[in-house]
């Protein structure tokens, strides 16, 4: 095997721990802020959620999803959200084989 090949392939193996290691991190961090006594916003049962330092919580939003996603589609966002649903980006399908 070249070096070049295992490069590539220790590059591969790591970035497979990438998802891995972000939730690792992300749990982490919602730990040390609640240990701290912090308020923390997270996404629960379809709302977006504060949780406080008391241990009360309070809705923020209904959590709406943004869009399906499908692997390997890529997507441009071609305008900004409308004033009645901000949480929504229009975005149409680059084509790859027209070469965008």
């Amino acid at each position: 095997m070249e070096a070049q090949d295992m490069a590539e392939e220790a590059i591969r193996r790591l970035e497979e721990k990438i998802p891995e290691m972000a939730a690792a991190a992300t749990r982490s961090a919602y730990e040390k802020a609640k240990q701290a006594g912090q308020t923390v916003v997270i996404s629960k049962g379809g709302f977006i959620v504060e949780e406080r330092a008391d241990g009360t919580e309070l809705i923020l939003a209904i959590a709406k999803p943004r869009r399906k996603v499908v692997a390997g589609v890529s997507f441009q966002l071609v305008d900004r959200p409308s004033k009645d649903q901000p949480w929504l980006w229009p975005v149409k399908p680059i084509d790859e084989t027209e070469g965008n």
